[in-house]
């Protein structure tokens, strides 16, 4: 009689244990208990079962584990294993099915399933025995290839794998192991993990992408001389199939690469197979299908014909229609399109002559009547616009740019024209664009400040009184949110379905309050949804209305960024004081101020204000600029300026005026009161950066008297063209030029200049923003046109502020140098005198005062409360760390790693911002910009002369050390010489 089936059951519950063992022991098997993985082992080393019946959670070793290691021995692999777990998550199957178990079931199966398995896999077993017979047979001689950088550890490897049968490969590294791969077939591969250039993690991911294009599966082998979880993890996610550590026992290793073997040939034996079934199945369906189309065939073959001739009459049909219906459309569309053309040729006429008519000698009836056909005439025109692009958008002939631009520009200059308008009804008109957004953007800016100024004219048409604010702000992914929202009327809910359909109106009848076309919203609509968004409208009765849409636009790189870096630190730390009675604004004007790195303080009204002036004069620290409201409840902005001029302590303040009105102040009651400079709301952020860094950097230079007389220098007259569009700036810079002997010819914007340069002239000098053509792109095509003609006009740009990457930018569009304005007379004769051969400029950098010293020692000591002592250990660590960094640009150089050394220009830049060193700060800054834009030409000398620019500072700064710990009676203490 044949003896019963020994049955091994794992199980760490005795509850669950005895359950187990009555099921079996009625089934006539004999079973073996073990309450853990120890226990199991040790009782497979006394005698091995036929079936093992193992837990999958187990205390200390897991029951996959223990899975693995039965697999991994020779002896005991062919055992059936049938794991079972209370946890019935296709994690846990996954990882037991991994791990080399048969079969996996729910501890909570119904006994007769787990016998029936357990029965199934007892007659599987000589046939699994039988095929793990020919797979030992098969993979004795499996062909295997090592990769590791150590030849001593793959003559290791090669010695112990070839006592196995195995057909040992080498490999010294990554990329020579992959193109044997691709060469070679090979059953497994164990790769190092940590190997120099290409690592084993990446290795992993190649061999992983390759398996996808060979028929015959590799397996793969993570090895290590380190074992933790993180490798395993990053290991297993890069394909590998298993992980060993190379401080492990060799049979552990020969055990994970049998196991390995087995699983490949399971895997090709299971492909065999489904490839046979396969084919059998495609032979069964071909004939069933086969008969059926030869059955059906006939029958179908009168039908088929009806519906293809029914078919083919409805197409005819729809195509007829279609092609009348775009017929009609575009008929439509190019009728309204002409007839718009033809009206406004004569609109513009009547325009201009009115506008002739109106620079005339009119009397006042007159003029109200000229008055009052401009508008009418003006409404007109807008009216034929609106009609012109929804004809376009009706003919499908509207064509959105995709172009960069500056989102700041586009919106200020949608929403600053519309001011007088809204101050005309007394509204408060704000734009708000959050810090954090960007500035420059790929999209329509045309299109977009299109929608911007329909919707703020549309809010302005229906608010009586209260606000009109614009606000952006960002999201995620390029994401930028708009919204126009005011304090009008409000819109009926049962309108707001329409209010984006052409021609329609909340008010369609007769006496109507509001005039209009209804085509506005339309249009706005569809440019909004062309662009990629969807235009939303929130709104309730009496409360106000809001607008909302989205775009989805690519960044840009443009010349000006949105964050300013403004050179010597004219606002770092500026209080002012911001007085509006309006809470948008307040909000809108701390943020713009803070963002430029000063100190704001906003009140609401003018008693707070003097309060508050008065508060901080008397603490010592007054307040050097006031931004007033000039239209304020009680106290306005021009009694708010009286009051703050008759205080002796307030006197010394600048102050600058906003206002929603227009002119609110005339020049003479502007210099009676003290304004420097009084600007429209919604006042641009770029004309309030000037305006402040022309009244508080001309404050801060001292009066003009007092400016220091530009140095007399033997040079030559200079041709020099000024391109400059602001008139005061022009007066200013021609009157400098015309002092110091040089001829000047002026510009108005960038393509004056353009045309202006094809004359010869001696030297450039380019503002930055100028309409039409700005200063850098005008460089650019001057320079474009010299390297066809030949020739190097020098170019300085001059701009009055600052902003991040100003120096790469001009750089780039062939600038030679810059002045920062307001600009000084020494400034400008510094760089003339360069430029006429007595002081010649070697890099891009901000135009200096002639000074012997390349450190302000001023600004140190300021910096540091005038404690020389720490200047002097500053100064000890700068030395050291320079030394270092100069090494390192050299070798980052030399490797030709351009990130290295940019980052290393980076480490140099915050230190030499320590000492006010302004010139090499400018040629640390150019080694980054080139470091960070991978730019390897020229790298060379822009290292020289950043070494000549640390040379000198260091002798300059070693001087100082020493002479300060003379007079202190102490050494010296400096780590070193130049650098």
């Amino acid at each position: 009689m044949d003896r019963p089936h020994r049955i091994m059951l794992v199980e760490d519950s005795r509850t669950q244990a005895i359950k187990f063992q009555h099921a079996l022991g009625k089934a006539g098997w004999e079973v073996v208990w073990a309450a853990t993985a120890e226990q199991a082992m040790a009782e497979i080393d006394r005698g091995l079962p036929d079936l093992i019946l193992l837990d999958y959670y187990l205390p200390g070793i897991r029951g996959d584990e223990l899975c693995r290691r039965i697999r991994m021995n020779i002896d005991t692999r062919g055992i059936p294993v049938l794991m079972m777990t209370t946890d019935d998550t296709d994690e846990a199957q996954l990882h037991g099915l991994e791990s080399g178990a048969d079969d996996f079931v729910p501890k909570s199966v119904d006994t007769d399933i787990l016998l029936l398995r357990i029965r199934t896999l007892l007659q599987k077993a000589p046939t699994q025995a039988a095929i793990l017979g020919r797979a030992d047979t098969h993979f004795r001689h499996a062909r295997l290839l090592t990769i590791d950088d150590s030849p001593t550890y793959l003559e290791y490897l090669a010695v112990e794998l070839s006592k196995e049968g195995y057909r040992i490969e080498r490999a010294t590294d990554g990329p020579e192991g992959l193109e044997r791969l691709r060469r070679e077939p090979f059953d497994c591969v164990l790769v190092d993990l940590v190997m120099p250039g290409l690592n084993g993690i990446e290795v992993c991911r190649q061999i992983n992408q390759l398996r996808n294009t060979i028929d015959s599966p590799i397996a793969v082998l993570m090895l290590t001389g380190r074992e933790n979880k993180e490798d395993l993890t990053r290991a297993l996610e890069a394909g590998a199939d298993d992980f060993v550590g190379k401080s492990n026992d060799m049979a552990v290793l020969k055990g994970r690469i049998r196991a390995l073997l087995r699983r490949k040939f399971f895997q090709e034996e299971n492909r065999r197979i489904l490839e046979e079934l396969k084919n059998k199945e495609l032979e069964t369906l071909r004939a069933r299908a086969a008969q059926e189309v030869a059955e059906a065939r006939v029958v179908l073959m009168g039908e088929l014909e009806r519906t293809a001739a029914e078919l083919r009459r409805s197409q005819d049909e729809l195509r007829a229609a279609k092609e009348a219906a775009e017929r009609a459309n575009s008929a439509k569309g190019s009728f309204l399109a002409n007839m718009s053309h033809e009206i406004r040729t004569p609109m513009n006429g009547i325009l201009g002559m009115i506008e002739l008519l109106m620079n005339t000698s009119l009397t006042r009836e007159q003029r109200d009547f000229l008055g009052t056909a401009r508008e009418s005439a003006e409404s007109l025109l807008r009216l034929l616009n609106d009609i012109l692009d929804f004809s376009k958008i009706e003919a499908g002939k509207l064509e959105l740019e995709a172009i960069p631009f500056r989102l700041r520009r586009t919106i200020d200059d949608a929403v600053h024209p519309l001011g007088l308008r809204a101050a005309q009804k007394g509204l408060e008109l704000a734009c708000h664009i959050a810090a954090d957004v960007p500035d420059a953007w790929h999209g329509d800016p045309g299109r977009l400040r299109q929608v911007i100024v329909n919707l703020v004219g549309n809010s302005i048409k229906f608010t009586a009184d209260g606000e009109v604010v614009v606000e952006v702000r960002g999201g995620v992914a390029g994401a930028l949110h708009f919204s126009v929202r005011d304090t009008g009327i409000g819109i009926p809910a049962d309108k707001l379905g329409v209010i984006f359909e052409a021609f329609s109106q909340v008010d369609s009848s007769t006496t109507r309050r509001y005039g209009g076309t209804g085509l506005g919203l339309a249009i706005s609509n569809e440019l909004i949804t062309r662009m990629g968004g969807r235009l939303v409208v929130e709104s309730a009765l009496g409360v106000g209305t809001t607008f909302r849409f989205q775009l989805d636009l690519e960044p840009a790189q443009l010349d000006d960024l949105p964050t300013p870096a403004l050179d010597g630190g004219v606002l770092d730390g500026l209080a002012v004081l911001v007085v509006d009675d309006n809470r948008t604004n307040r909000i809108i004007l701390e943020e713009m101020l803070a963002g430029w790195r000063m100190r704001p303080r906003v009140v609401d009204c003018g008693r707070t204000a003097l309060d508050e002036m008065s508060r901080a004069a008397a603490g010592g620290s007054p307040y050097r600029l006031a931004i007033l409201d000039g239209m304020m409840p009680g106290m306005d902005g021009a009694d708010l300026a009286r009051l703050i001029r008759a205080n002796p302590i307030l006197a010394g303040s600048t102050l600058l005026m906003l206002s929603s009105a227009d002119s609110p102040l005339s020049p003479d009651q502007r210099q009676e009161l003290g304004i420097a400079r009084c600007m429209l709301k919604p006042v641009r952020q770029s004309d309030l950066l000037e305006a402040i860094l022309e009244t508080v950097g001309s404050v801060a230079s001292g009066p003009a008297a007092a400016a220091p007389a530009v140095p007399v220098r033997e040079t030559r007259s200079l041709r020099v063209l000024l391109a400059e569009d602001g008139l005061v700036n022009q007066r200013v810079a021609v009157g400098l030029l015309e002092m110091q002997g040089h001829t000047v010819t002026v510009a108005n914007n960038g393509r004056e200049a353009v045309a202006a340069a094809r004359e010869p002239f001696d030297v450039i000098l380019m503002d930055v923003q100028m309409p039409e053509m700005d200063g850098l792109e005008a460089a650019a095509t001057i320079r474009r046109a010299e390297r066809e003609t030949g020739g190097h006009v020098p170019i300085i740009a001059m701009t009055a502020h600052a902003m991040k990457g100003d120096r790469e930018r001009c750089l780039a569009a062939g600038m030679d140098g810059y002045l920062s304005k307001p600009v000084r007379a020494t400034e400008l004769a510094e760089v003339l005198a360069g430029i006429a051969g007595i002081v010649a400029p070697t890099r891009l950098g901000p135009a200096r005062e002639t000074s012997p010293s390349p450190v302000d020692w001023d600004e140190v000591l300021q910096r540091v409360g005038g404690d020389r002592g720490l200047v002097i250990e500053l100064i000890g660590l700068f030395v050291g760390e320079s030394r270092h960094l100069s090494a390192e640009f050299l070798a980052a150089a030399a490797a030709g790693d351009a990130i290295r050394l940019g980052r290393a220009a980076h480490r140099l830049k915050g230190s030499l911002a320590t000492f006010a060193a302004s010139g090499a700060l400018a040629s640390a800054a150019r080694l980054e910009s080139m470091g960070l834009r991978g730019e390897l030409d020229g790298i060379e000398a822009a290292i020289a002369t950043m070494d000549g620019d640390l040379e000198k500072l260091v002798l300059e700064l070693t001087r100082f050390a020493s002479a300060a710990s003379e007079r202190a009676g102490e050494p010296m203490g400096i780590a070193g010489g130049p650098a």
